[in-house]
C-alpha cells in the first residue's frame, strides 16, 4: 500500500496481501455482499474495500485518532451511487470526524485506488484506474466528443492507447464525482484541451463550462490513475 501524497490516494497491489488477510477484515455484511461477487471479480472487489479502509483509517488519522482498524469500518455501496461507509466502534465519537467525508474507490486487474476527501460545502471525490490497453475505433466513437476523437485519431499507436485510456480514466473519474455512474454518456464530457495540466481545470458537460480539481499519474507498470473533485 502507498500513498500519493498530491492528491490523497491510497493505492494496493494484490501482490502485497493475502487474500485471507483481506477477508479477515470484512465485516459480516461485507462478507455476504463477497459471496455475491462473481469469483474472476472477488479478489479486485476485496483489493477495492481494502484500499477504501486505508484511505478512510489515513482520514481518521488526520483528525489525531490512530487506533481505528480495518475490521472496524464497512463499505457500503449501491449501483450507480457513490461508496459510502460506516465505522462500527463506539469509544470514540467518529461520527463527528467522518460526517462530511465522501468516499471514492476503484479497481482494474489486481490494483485498486480510493481517496476520501471532506465533502464540506458539497466538494465530491471520483476516482478511477485503469490498465493501458487497447480500445477499438468504435468505443472510442463512443466516449470521446468529436474533437477528442479527431486527436486521437492523428497519434500513434502507443500514444493513441495511452491517450484514450487517460481519456476513459478521467471521464469516468468525473461521472464517479457527480454520483451518476454510466447514467450519463461519457461523449457528453469534454475534457480540457491540454490534459497533461493538473490542479483547477474547466470540462464541459454538453458544452456547458464545469469547474473541477484533475489529477492523474502513471504508475511504472502502465496503470493510470485518476481523480477528479468537483
Amino acid at each position: 500500500m502507498f500513498f500519493l501524497s498530491e492528491n490523497r490516494l491510497t493505492v494496493v497491489r494484490d501482490t502485497e496481501f493475502l487474500v485471507s488477510d483481506m477477508y479477515n477484515d470484512l465485516t459480516p455484511y461485507e462478507a455476504g455482499k463477497y459471496q455475491m461477487v462473481s469469483d474472476s471479480k472477488k479478489n479486485n472487489w476485496l483489493l477495492g474495500r481494502f484500499a477504501a479502509k486505508g484511505a478512510i483509517i489515513k482520514y481518521v488519522k488526520n483528525a489525531g485518532l490512530v487506533n481505528l482498524q480495518y475490521s472496524d469500518i464497512e463499505i457500503r455501496s449501491g449501483n450507480n451511487k457513490p461508496p459510502t461507509f460506516l465505522i462500527k466502534k463506539n469509544d470514540i465519537d467518529y461520527e463527528s470526524i467522518i460526517k462530511n467525508a465522501r468516499l471514492s474507490l476503484s479497481h482494474s486487474k489486481g490494483v485498486a485506488v480510493a481517496q476520501v476527501i471532506s465533502g464540506e460545502f458539497g466538494v465530491r471525490p471520483g476516482v478511477d484506474v485503469e490498465k493501458i490497453r487497447t480500445f477499438s475505433d468504435e468505443i472510442i466513437k463512443g466516449f470521446c466528443t468529436d474533437e477528442e476523437y479527431l486527436k486521437l485519431k492523428n497519434l500513434s499507436s502507443v500514444d493513441l492507447n495511452h491517450e484514450a485510456t487517460l481519456y476513459w480514466c478521467l471521464k469516468e473519474s468525473y461521472l464517479k464525482a457527480l454520483g451518476v455512474g454510466l447514467c450519463l454518456n461519457p461523449k457528453y464530457i469534454g475534457l480540457p484541451e491540454d490534459v497533461s495540466l493538473l490542479g483547477d481545470i474547466y470540462f464541459t458537460v454538453k458544452g456547458t463550462p464545469v469547474a473541477t480539481n484533475m489529477y492523474w499519474t502513471v504508475l511504472e507498470d502502465g496503470y493510470i490513475i485518476a481523480s477528479i473533485i468537483i
